[in-house]
């Protein structure tokens, strides 16, 4: 006689924050964050893609480059209760929040949705007067304003 077996594995579960959050920064600075996340289920693969095709093509090496966002690791094997850190940096181009998906895929053939979020401030100034008067460069140019020589760390 014949007996079937049927063989399944526990799928594989990880504690991945999402949104995965950047730090705050400047435009044209860059921050660092490392996300740690453990496999609470079964032991398993995992890869990063784009969510669109065509950024998904650009990709080289074990590293996604999304917009002002690089991740790292993109792909990765963990074993039940393993702990890994995904890195996530940001290095915006322009001010205002930045969002960008990407899909993780586990090796049992499910995928979830991940946002990349950061925020990227810029800083405005003007000067409006000095020395009490308008900055106004045709009644107050630069040479009628005097600049005293100082020296770091003294009191005027």
């Amino acid at each position: 006689f014949t007996v079937d077996i049927k063989a399944k594995r526990h799928h594989p579960n990880i504690d991945l924050v999402n949104p995965m959050q950047a730090k705050p920064c400047w435009v044209g600075d860059k921050t660092e964050v490392e996300l740690k996340c453990t496999n609470t289920g079964g032991d398993g693969g995992y890869k990063f893609f784009c969510e669109r095709d065509e950024d998904d093509e650009k990709q080289e090496g074990d590293f996604i480059k999304i917009g002002p966002f690089t991740v790292f690791p993109t792909e990765f094997f963990l074993y039940s209760g393993q702990t890994i850190s995904i890195y996530v940096y940001y290095q915006p181009e322009s001010g205002g929040v930045h969002s960008e998906t990407l899909i993780l895929a586990s090796d049992d053939e499910t995928f979830k949705r991940y946002t990349l979020k950061g925020e990227a401030c810029m800083l405005d100034m003007e000067v409006s007067s000095l020395d009490g008067r308008a900055l106004d460069f045709k009644a107050n140019p630069l040479s009628t304003i005097l600049f005293h020589t100082t020296k770091p760390n003294t009191e005027r």
